[in-house]
């Protein structure tokens, strides 16, 4: 595997963009969505955010596909997997 493969093997999204994902979930599912990380300190949020962003990676060029994902929420707040299978149906 050459350098660049590696690299985009690895690429995830940008933190303005799990920002902002959080935002959306945060205010349509409130104390819902931010309870899992009660008692979390910003550090250790802030490795929440950028496992988001490695996890939902794949959909760096694809931003449309996480789109889809948030104008079409369940009723209950999804975890990073769920969000992620909400992105592939798009």
């Amino acid at each position: 595997m050459n350098q660049q493969q590696s690299s985009k093997s690895v690429r995830a999204l940008p933190m303005p963009w799990v920002e902002k994902i959080f935002e959306k979930l945060s205010m349509t599912y409130g104390r819902e969505f931010l309870a899992r990380w009660d008692g979390f300190k910003e550090e250790a949020m802030l490795e929440v955010k950028q496992d988001w962003g490695m996890e939902l990676g794949g959909f760096f060029d694809q931003p449309d596909a996480i789109s889809h994902a948030l104008a079409h929420l369940p009723a209950k707040a999804p975890n990073v997997i769920e969000f992620r299978q909400l992105c592939r149906s798009a």
